[in-house]
């Protein structure tokens, strides 16, 4: 039988243990990059010329105020690629 003295230390271990055992980022990192290889995707760093980018505002997938905004520059990308043959490259 299980004392309250020895219930209350096993707790105490589980979370000291459990303090110890944080996440770190690069663990963070390494999962999500598994869980894009599991869905298919695949990770490349590309440099896109000042004219591209002038391109993708013209096509009207970038607004103007969003050119230094790299993030919705890859969002703009996405929907030209999306809207291009290669699109038609997954479901």
């Amino acid at each position: 039988m299980l004392s309250i003295e020895s219930f209350q230390l096993q707790m105490s271990d589980k979370q000291s243990i459990d303090d110890d055992t944080r996440i770190t980022a690069g663990a963070l990192r390494m999962r999500a990059s598994r869980r894009r290889r599991r869905e298919g995707l695949r990770c490349v760093t590309l440099d896109l010329r000042k004219d591209e980018v002038d391109r993708l505002i013209q096509l009207g997938h970038l607004r103007q105020a969003d050119r230094e905004d790299r993030n919705q520059v890859l969002l703009a990308l996405y929907c030209f690629l999306d809207q291009s043959p290669l699109g038609d490259a997954h479901p």
